[in-house]
């Protein structure tokens, strides 16, 4: 039966990924070519890939008898999921249109990338629900990285308007984003938030140290505090207007990227325990 679950939930969000790859395609060439029929295209796929991301990760959750935040895998995929949430939410208030485009090529990107990689992919250990502290520290820092990726995207907004704005480019993509100084306030603020957040979270994590070395390593505890400072410093320079908001933009892309590649030490213990993946699973 888990068997079952767990390769009906990854072929739901295969499709998932493939879902939100075709409505960014679809938005970006109306974009390119200055349509109006994009939308007749683009919001049904772009709900039914949520759908369709639901219901996998509902399945991995069944699959594991966990949350499924439990690998790598499984984080990329939450991470996209939670960014789509998000963005629809922040659409709706907003209706800032252009960042639900960027979030669906950030969930396909991420979905696809990490279906991609089988090794991702390892067995759950039943030793992570033991304290149920440490899912919801995990969760915590999983939705800070959520807001982090909204922050990034706004930020690749930010800078793609500047470059049109300098080039003199005001047709296509260009004439459809917000202006620079929204585009600023909003990364500033999903910033913020996320900071906030992983601050809950680190400092969770460090009292789960203590009483869970096998599952917090000291590795772990090192690369969550690292991501926390880099982001609390970001944010202090910003708040104090120490940088260009085209150089705050370009740290957080390069700060969001440098957080994925920190999940891997924060997930390295279990992977070093010899634990097969799921997909070598019947």
């Amino acid at each position: 039966m888990e068997g079952s679950f767990l390769l009906e939930a990854r072929s739901q969000l295969g499709l998932s990924a493939l879902l939100y790859l075709a409505a960014f395609g679809t938005k970006l060439y109306a974009l390119i070519k200055d349509k109006n029929w994009d939308n007749l295209l683009f919001r049904p796929l772009l709900y039914s890939g949520f759908l369709f991301h639901s219901w996998g990760l509902y399945l991995r959750g069944l699959s594991t008898q966990s949350l499924p935040f439990s690998n790598p895998f499984e984080i990329f995929q939450v991470i996209g999921w939670l960014a789509v949430v998000l963005v629809l939410i922040f659409r709706a208030v907003t209706q800032m249109q252009l960042l639900s485009f960027f979030g669906t090529g950030l969930a396909a990107l991420l979905g696809t990338i990490s279906l991609q990689a089988s090794s991702w992919d390892y067995a759950f250990t039943p030793t992570l629900m033991n304290n149920p502290w440490i899912p919801f520290h995990a969760a915590l820092a999983i939705f800070s990285y959520s807001l982090f990726s909204l922050a990034a995207l706004t930020a690749l907004m930010y800078l793609i308007q500047d470059y049109g704005l300098s080039a003199k480019r005001g047709h296509m993509l260009f004439s459809h984003l917000p202006s620079l100084k929204q585009l600023d306030a909003i990364s500033s603020r999903f910033l913020h938030v996320g900071v906030i957040i992983l601050s809950m979270a680190v400092v969770l994590g460090s009292m789960n140290w203590f009483a869970a070395k096998d599952v917090i390593t000291l590795p772990k505890l090192i690369a969550a505090w690292t991501i926390w400072a880099a982001y609390l410093f970001l944010l202090l320079l910003k708040h104090y207007k120490q940088l260009h908001p085209g150089v705050f933009c370009k740290a957080c892309l390069l700060l969001f990227i440098l957080a994925l590649v920190a999940l891997w030490p924060l997930n390295r213990g279990l992977h070093a325990r010899g634990i097969p993946p799921y997909t070598h699973h019947g």
